[in-house]
């Protein structure tokens, strides 16, 4: 199962899988319930030394 993540530099597809199906079900009624519209989501890079 596949989420499209849309934002103003691109759109992200995200994948769940089934291992995780507690997880899963809980993100995707999150998704629709509108939980994350407008969310700042950050990213974290590593550095290699």
């Amino acid at each position: 199962m596949q989420v499209l993540l849309q934002t103003n530099l691109g759109d992200i597809t995200l994948r769940l899988y089934d291992e995780t199906p507690q997880h899963r079900d809980n993100f995707l009624r999150l998704v629709r319930e509108g939980y994350y519209n407008g969310t700042l989501f950050h990213c974290v890079i590593l550095e290699v030394a």
